[in-house]
């Protein structure tokens, strides 16, 4: 007949990204604070690439500002 079959999991997990675009559609309709403070972005972002860094080089990285 053509048509794909697709199985779905009725188990699937919910990793909240649809709840998240919401979140973050919602403060930009309502001119509000984003649903996640720039500092915590900005904080994963830097551990992120001090994760990166650490693994090319095999050695621990400081991240300025934090113990």
């Amino acid at each position: 007949n053509g048509r794909r079959n697709t199985l779905r999991s009725r188990l699937r997990q919910d990793k909240g990204h649809h709840h998240e675009w919401l979140a973050f559609v919602q403060a930009i309709l309502a001119n509000g604070p984003p649903p996640i403070p720039y500092e915590q972005i900005f904080g994963v972002m830097r551990a992120s690439y001090a994760a990166v860094q650490s693994l090319r080089s095999g050695q621990s990285v400081q991240i300025e500002g934090m113990p």
